[in-house]
């Protein structure tokens, strides 16, 4: 994780495939872009290639064969791009990737950390960009997002430290909220029962 450079970017999701062309026009090499599903995987990759990106997808509905090709076209370096889902890529040991993009949040921190790891691997540098946007990616992940970049020791954005901080209660009130609610729930069930 220290030789990967985290850059976290508060993005509609409107806006993700311009910024795409933006983040692969700035950073040379080889780019992994997570999707979490097939569907935006295959969409994703067609918007690059019509834009001149060289791309292929990899996710659970291609035939083997299909993902034999684009793994061999992606390790040739024939497309520059590979835009899979996180469970296609998983255990996937690809040298030298210098950019992975998660164009989906991740739906926790593991796999956060899992899919940032596939870069700046055998001390060289590397740079993870991850698009977040509160409505689809869910502000659930918020304060576990800036825990985990203050334990690594990198750049906290100041959009997220401000969410964190004006929503600091939320996540706990809503526990309190839902455990309350179920305790009600049970003891109006085993009051019926009674009745019976």
């Amino acid at each position: 994780v220290e030789n990967i450079d985290q850059v976290i970017k508060l993005i509609e999701d409107r806006n993700k495939n311009a910024e795409l062309l933006k983040d692969l026009a700035a950073i040379e090499g080889r780019t992994i872009v997570f999707t979490q599903r097939r569907a935006s995987a295959d969409i994703v990759r067609d918007f690059l290639i019509n834009n001149g990106v060289k791309a292929v997808s990899l996710h659970g509905h291609h035939m083997q064969e299909e993902r034999e090709e684009a793994m061999r076209a992606f390790k040739k370096r024939e497309a520059r791009v590979l835009v899979a889902t996180g469970v296609a890529a998983r255990g996937l040991d690809i040298a030298g990737i210098t950019h992975v993009v998660q164009y989906d949040m991740a739906r926790d921190i593991d796999e956060y950390t899992h899919k940032i790891g596939r870069t700046g691997r055998a001390g060289k540098k590397g740079i993870a960009t991850t698009y977040f946007h509160f409505k689809s990616t869910g502000g659930h992940l918020a304060g576990r997002l800036e825990r985990y970049l203050r334990d690594a020791r990198k750049a906290v954005p100041s959009w997220l430290e401000s969410f964190v901080r004006r929503n600091r209660g939320y996540s706990r009130r809503d526990r309190d909220r839902r455990r309350d609610r179920d305790r009600d729930e049970r003891r109006h069930d085993r009051d019926r029962r009674r009745r019976r």
